[in-house]
């Protein structure tokens, strides 16, 4: 096949304008990354992964303040912040406190008063008609109360009386007074 010069001008015509071609769409991608022409609009969000950004390139600046979560970070890498107040420490040295009315007789009403040590107040009380082991229910609380609240040291104050169910018969009976003591701050 013969080439004449026209065909011959036409080819490198062809082949000239396809290197210029591949020149310039080449060259114009160097040119966008070598003059950072290319910014987040150009950019699909989310199309960006760690593997796409060399290490230390990223700073406290890139990143958005707030953003990030104690699990972003390394043990040891995220410093304690101040302590909080201190809490009261509430309870301690509970200590229960039972006081008898006296012997165990058969008078009518009884009082028992059952104080808690220095330096600790009432926190709860109760009361117990102690009838020697039986049940025949001689006796009935009347009155438990505690001493006033802030008060130091507490006590729990017991009344009860005999209850009579048409027996004459006096029983022995005493009444035991229950307080819950503790230091309370």
């Amino acid at each position: 096949m013969r080439l004449t010069s026209r065909k011959l001008l036409l080819q490198l015509r062809q082949q000239f304008l396809g290197a210029l071609a591949l020149f310039i769409v080449l060259g114009g991608t160097s040119y966008a990354v070598a003059t950072n022409s290319i910014g987040s609009a150009q950019i699909k969000n989310n199309s960006i992964r760690s593997k796409d950004i060399r290490n230390g390139q990223v700073s406290s600046g890139d990143v958005k303040n707030a953003s990030l979560l104690a699990a972003d970070f390394k043990a040891g890498q995220v410093p304690r912040g101040p302590a909080g107040a201190t809490g009261s420490p509430g309870v301690s040295g509970l200590e229960r406190v039972v006081t008898a009315s006296g012997p165990s007789n058969s008078e009518f009403s009884k009082t028992a008063i059952a104080n808690c040590p220095a330096g600790k107040r009432a926190i709860g009380g109760s009361a117990v008609i102690d009838e020697g082991g039986a049940v025949t229910n001689v006796a009935a609380i009347h009155q438990i109360a505690p001493s006033v609240v802030t008060q130091v040291p507490g006590n729990v104050y017991v009344d009860a009386v005999e209850v009579k169910d048409g027996n004459t018969d006096s029983r022995n009976w005493r009444l035991l007074a229950v307080a819950l003591c503790a230091r309370v701050s």
